[in-house]
C-alpha cells in the first residue's frame, strides 16, 4: 500500500498506446452480464482520466491516484471491460539500523467487467544510495541532486539517489528522481 507523498511517489508511465487489444480469459465465461466470453478480442481505448493525476500532491497526505486507464467504450464510468495500469514506489528502511533507504516499486493491472474485479501486481525491491538520515518527508523542490551509475552503457544512467548530498565517488547531477523511464539528465552538469 502506498504511503503518504513524498515517501511514496507514482511511477511514470511512458509509451502506452492510444488503444490496446485484449483477449478475454476463461473467467469471462462465468460473467452472465458481460457481453464478452473466453477468447473474445476487445479493443479498449484511453479514457479521459488516463494518465491524469486525480488529486493534488500534498506532503503528508495520501498519494493521489494516477493510472493508465483503457475501456471498451473509452469512458471511465460506463464500460463492459476496463483495464487500469498503476504503479508507485515507497521509500523505507528495510531493517532498523540500515545505512541507506530501500525502495519498493509496485506495478499492477486491474481488470474490471460485470461481476469481475481482479488485480495482478509485481513488486521490485531496490537498494538506493539515499542515506538513512535524509528526511524524505519533505517534497522535492524544482532542483535537487541524484546519483547516477557512472558505468551505464549507451549514455543512459540508473538513478539511485533521491535528494541530498552524495557520498564521495558518486557523480552528482541536478534533477529529480522519477520512477520509471530514462533519467534524461545531462552529465555535463556535474556539481
Amino acid at each position: 500500500m502506498a504511503e503518504a507523498y513524498p515517501v511514496s511517489l507514482p511511477c511514470r508511465f511512458e509509451g502506452f498506446p492510444g488503444r490496446v487489444r485484449i483477449t478475454c480469459g476463461p473467467a469471462f465465461d462465468d460473467l452472465r452480464a458481460c457481453p464478452y466470453s473466453y477468447g473474445s478480442r476487445v479493443v479498449c481505448a484511453r479514457t479521459p482520466l488516463c494518465g491524469v493525476v486525480q488529486g493534488e500532491y500534498v506532503p503528508g497526505a495520501a498519494l493521489p491516484v494516477m493510472e493508465m486507464i483503457f475501456s471498451d467504450t473509452g469512458f471511465d464510468d460506463v464500460f463492459d471491460l476496463k483495464l487500469s495500469f498503476y504503479g508507485y514506489g515507497t521509500f523505507h528502511l528495510a531493517a532498523p539500523g540500515d545505512a541507506f533507504y530501500s525502495l519498493d516499486v509496485v506495478k499492477g493491472v486491474r481488470i474490471q467487467a460485470a461481476g469481475l474485479c481482479r488485480s495482478f501486481e509485481t513488486m521490485d525491491l531496490w537498494e538506493t544510495g539515499i542515506v538513512a538520515a535524509t528526511d524524505l518527508t519533505v517534497a522535492p523542490g524544482a532542483t535537487g541532486s541524484v546519483v547516477v551509475d557512472e558505468d551505464a552503457a549507451d549514455n543512459s544512467y540508473s538513478v539511485t539517489w533521491y535528494a541530498g548530498e552524495a557520498a564521495g565517488g558518486y557523480v552528482t547531477l541536478s534533477g529529480l528522481l522519477q520512477l520509471g523511464g530514462r533519467a534524461g539528465l545531462a552529465v555535463g552538469e556535474v556539481s
